[in-house]
């Protein structure tokens, strides 16, 4: 029989924790951009499909909101994108 679940047994994250796992993510995603010129190139310019593949058989589990920046910030480069997400990030992070 299973305990009952209360919030004092409820790993409950930080927003410090939190941030640095949404971070993680997204330097995944990035960090795959840079080691892969043909990820990149997806990730530029067919965003949508690059998030669905994946890279190397791994999934990217990032946030919707990260998810509707990707997908709609047309950067000209990945330092492109990584700048304006990190603007992004910033600004809505707190």
């Amino acid at each position: 029989m299973m305990g009952l679940l209360t919030t004092s047994n409820l790993y409950m994250p930080t927003t410090s924790q939190y941030q640095q796992g949404k971070a993680g993510e997204m330097s995944r995603l990035i960090n795959a951009a840079l080691v892969d010129s043909r990820f990149c190139s997806m990730l530029l310019n067919q965003p949508e499909q690059a998030l669905e593949q994946g890279y190397n058989g791994e999934l990217f589990q990032i946030s919707s909101t990260d998810k509707r920046f990707i997908l709609t910030a047309k950067a000209a480069s990945l330092t492109d994108l990584a700048s304006r997400w990190l603007q992004f990030n910033n600004r809505y992070s707190n």
